[in-house]
Order: structure tokens, then sequence, then C-alpha cells
């Protein structure tokens, strides 16, 4: 498994795709790239490295990325994947302080794969850059997720579930423009700074026993 590349916090992605690629091991003619989104236990990456290792079998320049976890914690179902590979090349460990806003332009698509609620910031910033999202079909994700109009679902949270939806997306190049456009405009009409900014306010007004001062 490739160590932790030169992609730091301040990296921008405007450095191109392929010098992101690159500062994380990931060779140019290498792809799909998978990007794992979401840190910690709570984010199954197992499921998603199953499900990507699924498609490996038909895409065998199929890469897996994912991020270091910012807390140090450890998956046993992560580390038993690892440790099942044959082709450790397959699997790319991006820094801890790598952003999602960057990490996204190095990914061909996002898989989002919780069994349970979780942070869901890498899946708002991988639709804002326009990537195709697969998810689980859990709440947190299809609060966002629309199944064939802002990105893909499963049927269930399971690895094969997943994977017959990555193989949807490799078999149709069309499927993916209309849903990550679509996906853009939500975010961009929903989850901007302002919109967010008007959420946490409203939250606040209802929590709070006196009225905040203006």
């Amino acid at each position: 498994v490739p160590a932790a590349g030169s992609l730091s916090e301040a990296q921008p992605p405007e450095e191109g795709v392929a010098a992101l690629r690159l500062a994380l091991g990931i060779g140019p003619d290498e792809g799909p790239v998978i990007l794992l989104a979401g840190d910690g236990p709570r984010a199954r990456h197992d499921y998603g490295m199953w499900a990507a290792a699924i498609l490996h079998q038909l895409y065998p320049q199929t890469r897996i990325l994912v991020r270091e976890d910012p807390r140090g914690r450890t998956d046993p179902g992560v580390e038993r994947f690892r440790d099942s590979l044959t082709d450790p090349e397959m699997l790319a460990i991006a820094p801890a302080s790598a952003k999602w806003s960057a990490l996204v332009q190095a990914a061909d698509l996002v898989l989002a794969t919780p069994t349970e609620a979780m942070g869901t910031g890498a899946v708002l910033a991988a639709m804002a850059a326009g990537k195709l999202v697969v998810g689980t079909p859990v709440p947190c994700i299809t609060e966002l997720i629309v199944q064939d109009r802002t990105g893909l679902i499963a049927r269930a949270a399971t690895p094969r579930a997943l994977a017959a939806r990555l193989e949807e997306h490799m078999s149709d190049a069309g499927l993916a423009a209309p849903l990550t456009q679509r996906a853009r405009t939500h975010v961009e009409a929903h989850h901007g700074p302002s919109q967010t900014a008007a959420a946490f306010l409203a939250l606040y007004q209802q929590l709070s026993p006196a009225p905040l001062p203006v």
C-alpha cells in the first residue's frame, strides 16, 4: 500500500487532476479512481473497499482512494481488507490533512458507504465538484442523494449491492452527466455558506431560551 502522499491541506485543487493523482501515487493510466467518503468506523470503508475490489475484477486498473482518519481511529474491517490484498497498489492512502475538496478532484467517483449516521462533508464536496456519488440506503445519504436524480443508491448496504451500482455506472458512459449536474445545482441552491449559516441560526433560535442579539 503506498504511503501517504505529499498532498497537503494547502495544495489547491487547481493544481490539476494529474498532479493530484501523482501526489497520491496514482499513475496517469490508472482508474477509475474511487474515493471513499467519510472518516472513522461509521463510514464503513470496508464495505466500499470490497465493492471496489469486485469492480477491480472487471476493471483491473481500478484504484481505491481513502483518507487517513484525522483522529487516528482504526477500523478492523479496513485492516482485514488491507491484509487480504493481492494487489497492494490498488489502495492509495491520502494524509489526514488533505481536504475533501481536493481529494474529490482526484477521483472519478465517490463511494459513501455508512450503515448509520455520519458526517456528509465529503459527499457535499463531491456533489459540488460534479462527481458521481454512489451511496448506501441510509438517511444521512438519501437526504442528499436521490436515486436516478442526483446520484446512485445501492439496493442494500452490502458490498455486492454497491458493486452492482458501480458496474451500472461503468457500463453506461452517459449515465453520470445529468445526475452530477443536478447534484451540483442542488448543493449550490441548498448547501452554500449563506444557506448553512441561516440553518444554524434557525436551529440556535429554536434551542435558545433567550432571543439572539443582533
